[in-house]
């Protein structure tokens, strides 16, 4: 019986079949697969790829139903609509296709309304969306909208929601939204009207679940607080999913977070912080199970620096001491990291300078007491942490908080990104070897060079299914480091540029078998 072929080569036909000429050029090496240089974090949390949809136009729907049977009785029967721009009923008629000489599709079936918009949608007035009675009307078992708005907040749009909610308080209502408060150039525009949002909401608006990203800097005083608008549109969204960029045009401003905690539900599932790093006396107590019950993933930025006491040198001030009591704040962060039973994800990103800091050890003890459980009230972790991005992190990188990941058995998704030196190799190749938890792994931006222990440790290994190595010279032995990888398990590799399709990968795909996808 014949050997089947490689999956990498599988995947290409199958899906040579429905993209036809896109992955023509991924077969001959003239075109990578997808330009992309490392791992997205929703790849890295779910483990695997995901792949956009293809987009079918109504007439391809036509042809195929009009030949097929069963096609036809698929299409007829779909449960979801998506459109884009404002909500009324041409447009619904136009997206179920019932004003269509063909009839294809039934409203009867429709049960989810993808709903989103563009930029130029946004200065639609409420009076050209639809109501709620109209909207059952034309989908009389709908029972779930998911709107998606990106760069800018739509209050009409909102409103008609809002409206809809009201009507309808059996209808599951969720939102995503992402909105900027800078132009192209990186100027201040006013296309969002945060101030107008109490007008709008008056007795507020709480979908099901909100997903809000956003560039604040507008809606912050220049004392860091936030202005009261802002505050209102967070209390009343109590959004499931919050990313706060904190960057301005104007200058850096640090945030001051204790508004916004004392304001966000304590229901909160996402929280993510950017530009700006948060102080210990604020993350110690987002990380308390008791105060945000629900937080399974943080994104935050530390900076260890915070903690010391600035000393005059004589030439200029430098670090000193760590001061205790932001010291003791660092600590319990890390205690309640350790006992808090949902945070499943959690990305650390060092915010100075890993030169600059002196005296670090009981930093790192209480880090990495997070893992090992050396704490005297409780000898054992019982943390739930399966995803851990650590960046710019080599300050953190101790041979006890080696050893604590090779036995480390609740992480199985482990980032270690520009936080690694050459030196630490035996390190590394230990915990590759030994661990047998960890199924994504990510060196990305390292600049490490390949070694004799490395090509062990992967040969060695058979837990890790995707793999980023990135940003590092492998490539200057690239058959030695794709040779060690032939007999494992890995499915997704992603490389950077150096490597050569033809000399290089074209050969490896040959001899994997368990090879999916590569991305250079």
């Amino acid at each position: 019986m014949a050997s089947s072929i490689n999956q990498y080569i599988q995947g290409c036909i199958i899906r040579l079949l429905i993209e036809s000429k896109q992955v023509i050029t991924c077969l001959t090496g003239s075109s990578k697969p997808r330009d992309i240089s490392r791992i997205s974090s929703q790849s890295m949390i779910d483990g695997v790829i995901k792949r956009e949809m293809i987009t079918l136009t109504v007439q391809d729907i036509l042809d195929i139903a009009l030949v097929s049977k069963w096609w036809f009785t698929v299409v007829r029967q779909r449960s979801k609509i998506v459109f884009n721009g404002h909500l009324n009923m041409i447009k619904i008629l136009e997206s179920i296709q019932s004003s269509n000489i063909y009839s294809l599709c039934s409203s009867q079936y429709i049960q989810t309304l993808k709903w989103s918009f563009k930029d130029n949608h946004h200065k639609q007035s409420s009076s050209s969306f639809i109501d709620g009675n109209e909207l059952i009307r034309q989908l009389p078992n709908l029972k779930t909208i998911n709107f998606k708005c990106q760069s800018y907040i739509n209050l009409p749009a909102m409103q008609a929601l809002k409206t809809i909610q009201k009507e309808y308080p059996h209808m599951n209502i969720h939102i995503d939204t992402k909105f900027v408060l800078k132009d192209i150039r990186g100027f201040p525009i006013d296309s969002l009207e945060i101030s107008k949002w109490s007008k709008y909401f008056n007795g507020g608006f709480t979908p099901n679940s909100v997903s809000l990203s956003t560039n604040v800097f507008k809606s912050i005083r220049s004392d860091g607080g936030y202005e009261e608008s802002f505050i209102e549109m967070v209390k009343d969204l109590q959004p499931h999913t919050l990313r706060l960029s904190i960057d301005t045009w104007k200058g850096q401003i640090h945030l001051n977070q204790d508004t916004l905690l004392q304001h966000i539900s304590p229901t909160i599932r996402h929280l993510e912080i950017r530009q700006d790093y948060i102080e210990f006396f604020y993350l110690k107590r987002i990380v308390r199970s008791d105060l945000y019950r629900c937080l399974e993933s943080l994104k935050v930025i530390i900076d260890p620096s915070k903690l010391q006491v600035q000393i005059n040198l004589g030439g200029g001030l430098g670090n000193g001491p760590f001061n205790k009591v932001l010291m003791d704040d660092w600590i319990e962060s890390c205690n309640n990291i350790r006992n808090n039973t949902t945070l499943k994800r959690l990305h650390l990103t060092l915010g100075c300078d890993p030169s600059q800091l002196e005296n670090v050890e009981i930093f790192q003890m209480a880090f990495d007491s997070i893992w090992s459980g050396r704490n005297k009230t409780q000898p054992v972790s019982s943390v739930n942490i399966d995803y851990l991005c650590l960046e710019n992190m080599s300050v953190m990188m101790t041979p006890k908080l080696w050893d604590t990941f090779s036995h480390c058995k609740s992480i199985t998704k482990l980032l270690l990104e520009d936080s690694l030196f050459d030196e630490m190799v035996p390190y590394l190749s230990n915990l590759i070897s030994t661990n047998s938890t960890i199924t994504v792994l990510s060196i990305n931006g390292n600049y490490l060079k390949w070694s004799i222990e490395l090509e062990q440790a992967f040969k060695s290994n058979q837990t890790i299914t995707m793999l980023d190595v990135g940003y590092n010279q492998f490539h200057k032995d690239a058959y030695s480091f794709l040779s060690s990888l032939i007999d494992t398990n890995i499915q997704y590799l992603f490389l950077s540029d150096g490597f050569n399709f033809e000399d290089d990968i074209a050969p490896f795909l040959t001899e994997s078998k368990s090879t999916k996808e590569i991305y250079w």
